[in-house]
């Protein structure tokens, strides 16, 4: 979907009316380069992004969970993962920001279980923690009770679709923060409208954006254009792909943050390189059932 759009801005975007604001944070996303899964190898990997510049981090130490997991299998897990969390917390210091995300591996139960052992943590989120539909929306709410009680936020809807997809989770007061997702949501035109709709019900608005970097730079500009924002998430240090594809186009993160001047040229500021792109088609060895 981003690449469609990739040579057109649309209004909302050029209208400097539309920029809340200079500069808008970023968080760092380190999860998939965490090739250690123990506490140790998380509190190594997020001192690589401190040392970056950045002052906000998200982890998913509970990847080995599953909601279906019977109590006696589940729990040592989500003391492990809480045991991951801790070794960051502890890496980071203890006022940087510090997010959760749980990829819908628990159910209700074992997700209150987990917030209780995170609680002394100083959580800015717990993100995802059980599947989303309308059938888990008084669930969702009683979570998000239990989290804020708990001093941290509930987070989730990172696929949902188009305004219509947000609003029982808006009017059923499921989270506190959404994170809509350019591929997913409707683009950036949308992505703003969900953005305006949000802030009417209280609920911030914090793109998901671990993806690749046509998707990054159209959420960036969709950051810096958006009425209000909690934080850009941005994946860390994954691979040098990540640069090389857009001929290393991209503005990088100073300090956490992106400045308005960061958004590029017309257009979203980035394009496939087409030379790197077809060297990876030919050494790519392709495998098929069909």
């Amino acid at each position: 979907m981003g690449c469609k759009g990739a040579g057109r801005q649309s209004a909302a975007l050029r209208d400097p009316g539309r920029r809340a604001a200079a500069e808008r944070p970023a968080y760092a996303n380190i999860n998939r380069r965490t090739l250690d899964r123990s506490p140790t190898g998380f509190a190594a990997s997020v001192r690589d992004a401190v040392a970056a510049g950045y002052t906000a981090f998200k982890i998913a130490p509970f990847d080995d969970l599953s909601a279906a997991m019977p109590d006696a299998e589940a729990n040592p897990l989500i003391e492990a993962g809480i045991a991951r969390t801790a070794a960051v917390r502890e890496a980071i210091g203890p006022d940087a920001r510090l997010m959760v995300d749980c990829h819908w591996r628990f159910n209700e139960a074992s997700a209150r279980h987990c917030i209780d052992g995170l609680a002394g943590l100083n959580l800015h989120w717990f993100e995802c923690p059980i599947a989303e539909s309308v059938e888990t929306l008084d669930a969702l709410k009683r979570l998000r009770a239990h989290a804020n009680a708990a001093g941290m936020r509930l987070t989730g809807l990172e696929m949902e679709i188009r305004r219509e997809g947000f609003r029982p989770f808006l009017e059923a007061g499921a989270y506190d923060v959404m994170m809509p997702d350019a591929k997913y949501a409707g683009g950036p035109a949308e992505m703003l409208r969900i953005a305006e709709e949000f802030g009417r019900f209280g609920v911030e608005f914090s793109p998901h954006n671990p993806s690749g970097p046509i998707c990054h730079a159209q959420s960036l500009h969709i950051a810096l254009a958006a009425p209000t924002l909690d934080a850009l998430e941005l994946q860390f240090d994954e691979t040098p792909l990540f640069d090389a594809l857009v001929g290393k186009a991209l503005p990088e993160a100073k300090g956490g943050a992106f400045a308005a001047s960061d958004a590029g040229s017309p257009g979203i500021g980035a394009a496939f390189s087409i030379a790197v792109t077809m060297d990876l088609e030919s050494v790519a060895h392709w495998h098929s059932n069909v």
